[in-house]
């Protein structure tokens, strides 16, 4: 932080900084720095799709905007189209959310969160067995994801 008050051009200390904001789930801070870069225009996919994730967690509307640009920015990316579909999902807009995060699945078949937030909106959307077995599936392995908790209870809810 000492450094970006000397050197405020580097922007892979800044870059490094939004991103440890960002895992210590320091929103806000991660959000002040991941706009200074969009700002100033040096912003990649991996940006965008960073910050587009810390407002989801802010629940900002602008995450559906800053998620777009991760995909016009790195469209072959199965991240940023599980964030693009997260952010539609997180505005209830599941049947805008549901082609994106199909689309994440196929490109990322081991990711748990993916799997998570399709069968989240699957769910919303009525489809309880398609629902049950995304997540079944991203629990299966056993390692722990962001959203297993939450995974944990829905399967509960859909298995009823």
């Amino acid at each position: 932080m000492q450094w970006l008050k000397t050197h405020p051009d580097d922007d892979l200390a800044r870059r490094a900084l939004a991103d440890l904001h960002a895992q210590a789930r320091d929103w806000s801070a991660a959000k002040a720095e991941y706009m200074k870069l969009v700002n100033k225009g040096v912003a990649d996919a991996g940006v965008y799709n960073n910050l587009a994730n810390v407002l989801i967690e802010l629940r900002d509307s602008a995450a559906v905007s800053m998620a777009e640009q991760s995909v016009a920015r790195g469209p072959e990316s199965g991240s940023a189209r599980d964030t693009l579909g997260w952010a539609l999902a997180s505005q209830n807009r599941f049947e805008e959310a549901l082609p994106h995060l199909r689309e994440a699945r196929l490109r990322m078949p081991d990711s748990a969160d993916i799997k998570w937030h399709l069968g989240y909106v699957l769910a919303q959307m009525g489809r309880q067995s398609e629902a049950r077995r995304e997540l079944e599936s991203a629990l299966a392995n056993g390692r722990f994801f962001d959203g297993e908790t939450e995974a944990r209870e829905l399967l509960r809810n859909v298995s009823r």
